[in-house]
C-alpha cells in the first residue's frame, strides 16, 4: 500500500484502464518512414507537397497513424494480366515475355 497516496492501491491496474494513456496516435518522421518503408527525405517531401497529412507539434513533424494506413492502402496498384495478342495461354507475370 502507498504511504503517501493510501487510496491508490493498484496503479498498473488504473494505467490499464486508460487506453489513450497507453496507446500513442502519432508517429514521429523517423519511425513513420520505417513504417511507410520510404526515406525520411521522401516523408518530408510528401508532407511539405500536402501528399500525406502531418501536424507539427515543438517543431517536429508527427504523423497519425491512421493517415499512415490511408496513405499505404491508397497505393495499392490492381493485379493485370498480360495477354499476348494472338496467344492462347496467357504468359506468366514477371516472366519478361
Amino acid at each position: 500500500m502507498n504511504t503517501c497516496f493510501p487510496f491508490v492501491t493498484n496503479l498498473s491496474a488504473i494505467s490499464a484502464s486508460l487506453p489513450h494513456a497507453t496507446q500513442r496516435t502519432h508517429s514521429s518522421r523517423p519511425e513513420a518512414a520505417k513504417y511507410l518503408g520510404i526515406s525520411k527525405s521522401t516523408l518530408y517531401r510528401y508532407a511539405c507537397q500536402q501528399t500525406i497529412e502531418s501536424r507539427k507539434l515543438g517543431g517536429r513533424l508527427e504523423y497519425h497513424r491512421s493517415t499512415l494506413d490511408g496513405f499505404k492502402n491508397r497505393q495499392i496498384r490492381p493485379a493485370r494480366r498480360y495477354v499476348e495478342p494472338g496467344g492462347i495461354i496467357t504468359a506468366a507475370l514477371g516472366s519478361g515475355k
